[in-house]
């Protein structure tokens, strides 16, 4: 969300207060409908609200966009960005991923997803295996970590990911949609794939029984 720097200071004010007065926000220089404009926009975006008393103070959405904008650009890049990762073995097949989207273009992995504000991980990963592949089913934590993957020393890929289990799986599954295809595969076949650095250690650790915690890193060279 890209606001007017008049927009980002009322913002940057609330943040050190739990409430301020209409006079306490609006710069001495700026035209008072100028001023109402911008507030009023702010309102509208439910970025800031005004209680009974007149005073003005950040609503729960506002709150979230001064943590996401008050850390610096290039430091958020680098982050880890969080995950699922969706592991699931029927009848000596495996369930995997061709990735049509970069990072890691056309090569294979899990099913992932992301997780989603307000949901459990659980609800987070029945939806993103249903969205994935249009199939449904029970699911069960069994790992998590970090994977970062590099090309030439530059990172490309950086993420926190929670592992779970999907058995009972049910529905006809889609082969293809906009940013991968699915298909199921014996181990042998799996092995031969175009696979994500990664694949092979979290292959490794499903297949331990015990809750594992992975930190993972990779260097491999840039395909150009």
């Amino acid at each position: 969300m890209d606001l007017h720097h008049v927009q980002r200071d009322v913002i940057k004010k609330l943040v050190e207060t739990s409430g301020a007065r209409y006079s306490d926000l609006k710069p001495k220089t700026l035209e008072g409908n100028v001023f109402t404009y911008h507030l009023k926009s702010l309102i509208s975006q439910k970025l800031v609200q005004k209680d009974r008393d007149s005073l003005y103070s950040l609503t729960s959405e506002g709150k979230l966009y001064c943590i996401n904008s008050s850390q610096n650009k290039k430091f958020t890049l680098y982050q880890a960005h969080s995950i699922i990762l969706i592991y699931s073995l029927i009848d000596g097949l495996w369930l995997v991923r061709k990735r049509l989207v970069q990072p890691m273009f056309g090569k294979y992995g899990f099913i992932h997803g992301e997780p989603i504000a307000g949901k459990t991980i659980i609800e987070a990963a029945k939806y993103a295996l249903l969205r994935r592949t249009s199939l449904t089913a029970d699911f069960t934590v069994i790992g998590s970590g970090f994977i970062h993957i590099s090309e030439n020393n530059e990172t490309v890929s950086y993420v926190n990911f929670t592992m779970l289990l999907a058995v009972n799986l049910k529905g006809e599954m889609i082969e293809k949609d906009a940013h991968g295809e699915n298909k199921w595969v014996t181990y042998s076949e799996l092995m031969s794939l175009d696979l994500i650095p990664s694949m092979c250690d979290l292959i490794n650790a499903v297949k331990n029984s015990e809750m594992f915690f992975l930190d993972l890193s990779y260097d491999v060279e840039s395909s150009k």
